[in-house]
């Protein structure tokens, strides 16, 4: 290619605010040597490929419903290659790219993200949800970064920041704005065009990673005194990830966590309202057609999934189960949830004395490799509530781990786990700690911002339940009528 020409791609998802970023630097040469030559969308009504059109770029619209997985990894990889592609800029691209994604292009993927990382950033932390929690947070400064992708969501080495304050009378919106104005349009053509020169320069491996910003303690490139203002970057030392303190303002509601996740699989929440509320929420979510023919049917205390329509079951063993119970612990009335028939597990092991983890530790997770699903089990009482998973820790499913959760009540806070972290063709395990999450107290309002929230296309069935001072509420979303459980 030499040094004339850098074709990039830009990936999508949204308005193209930061699309149009480069296309304008681009038109005023500024982006040198780097030229946009394909945007790829992975949805498609997305505004920024109206864009992109406009400008007369190539584009790709490449969903989650057209190709799953590694369906999806080999259509856009061969129109990259196609296009001659050296250098990926995602802006404000929702997927999460796969290990084999970000190996076929390795370090040559830049990302910017509306945050000073680490603060503010992985799952969860995306467009105004970032926002809000940057104000919940009461932090005075913010920004954008420019990072290289790696398997890590925002995990990946940072190449620029630079710093934005936070005002007083600053809403999730008008802050939202500056960051964008003051800090990504100028950091993502500067960073994309720098990266650019690399490329064509010839440079490879980690010294396509060096930071072009000063605080990362190493020395700037030789810019132009516009572009080396631009970089100035307000120090972030002192700002920690939202996730870790331990006030209600921390947390974003659960809906923010799951948005934009093609399939996060079986998912668990539970929860204390700041009014002496209890929350308990299962979902289910399905690719096959085995899995998508699937109601919640409740029956007494307690809450069963069986076939929709039960001449089209072609297996009941992994799908079929009591996933919600009460049994009484000590002279409480409990809430035992699962993802499997495990709930009969605990609720055997209780009746005998044990505890939840000593009789859960009777399981191991679901053998349907390649996946090899987890079990994912809660325990909902009135001052703690418990969240635990079961996994293989190998891809041939020949061992498991066992990881517990316990919460003593918080409230207005929540916890949240699921079986998967997104869709890919062997679907990755949930990691880490459940999510915590928003309770305001309002069950139904909860139900429908959860159930609007999770992706349309593999939703199958929603329960919540709720007690308080109104007494025991019961919601249920299905993809067959919403409405009452049957």
């Amino acid at each position: 290619m030499g040094a004339q020409r850098v074709p990039v791609a830009v990936f999508v998802s949204g308005g193209g605010t930061n699309l149009q970023a480069l296309i304008d630097a681009q038109t005023r040469g500024a982006l040198t040597p780097a030229e946009i030559v394909l945007v790829v969308s992975d949805r498609a009504d997305a505004y920024a490929l109206a864009r992109a059109q406009k400008a007369g770029i190539p584009t790709l619209t490449a969903t989650s419903q057209d190709a799953r997985g590694d369906a999806w990894d080999t259509r856009v990889l061969d129109a990259l290659r196609d296009a001659q592609v050296e250098l990926i800029v995602l802006a404000g691209f929702l997927r999460v790219l796969s290990h084999r994604f970000v190996d076929a292009y390795p370090s040559r993927i830049l990302n910017i993200h509306p945050a000073l990382l680490p603060a503010f950033g992985g799952r969860g932390y995306y467009g105004l949800h970032v926002h809000e929690a940057v104000l919940a947070h009461g932090v005075q400064v913010t920004g954008a970064t420019v990072h290289i992708v790696n398997e890590e969501p925002d995990g990946g080495p940072i190449v620029a920041q630079k710093g934005v304050r936070v005002l007083p009378d600053d809403t999730p919106e008008v802050l939202q704005r500056r960051v964008m104005e003051e800090a990504e349009w100028v950091l993502l053509p500067l960073v994309t065009a720098t990266m650019a020169r690399r490329i064509a320069d010839g440079v490879t491996g980690e010294a396509l990673q060096k930071p072009l910003d000063p605080a990362c303690r190493v020395l700037s490139l030789d810019l132009p005194e516009a572009m080396d203002e631009a970089l100035s970057t307000l120090p972030v030392q002192d700002i920690t990830p939202a996730q870790s303190g331990t006030q209600v303002g921390d947390a974003v509601p659960l809906w923010n966590l799951v948005t934009g996740n093609p399939y996060p699989g079986r998912g668990i929440a539970l929860a204390h309202g700041p009014h002496g509320e209890t929350l308990v929420a299962y979902f289910i979510m399905g690719r096959s057609a085995n899995s998508r023919n699937r109601v919640f049917r409740l029956a007494g205390d307690d809450l069963y999934t069986e076939a929709h329509d039960p001449a089209l079951v072609e297996d009941p063993s992994l799908i079929i189960y009591r996933a919600l119970s009460h049994p009484t612990v000590d002279g409480e009335r409990v809430t035992v949830v699962t993802n499997g028939d495990q709930t009969d597990t605990i609720l055997d092991g209780l009746s005998q004395g044990l505890s939840f983890d000593d009789a859960l530790k009777t399981r191991r997770f679901e053998p349907d490799g390649p996946h090899f699903t987890p079990r994912i089990s809660g325990l909902l009482q009135k001052d703690a509530l418990k969240l635990s998973i079961w996994k293989a820790l190998d891809g041939a499913g020949e061992k498991a781990g066992y990881f517990s959760f316990g919460y003593e009540a918080q409230p207005g806070i929540g916890y949240f786990i699921s079986t998967y972290q997104t869709d890919d063709a062997v679907l990755p395990t949930f990691s880490g700690e459940p999510l915590r999450f928003a309770f305001d107290g309002d069950a139904h309002a909860f139900t429908e911002h959860l159930w609007d929230a999770l992706d349309a296309e593999n939703r199958i069935a929603l329960y919540v339940e709720s007690t308080g001072p109104q007494g025991e509420i019961h919601e249920s979303r299905s993809r067959f009528a919403d409405g009452a459980v049957l």
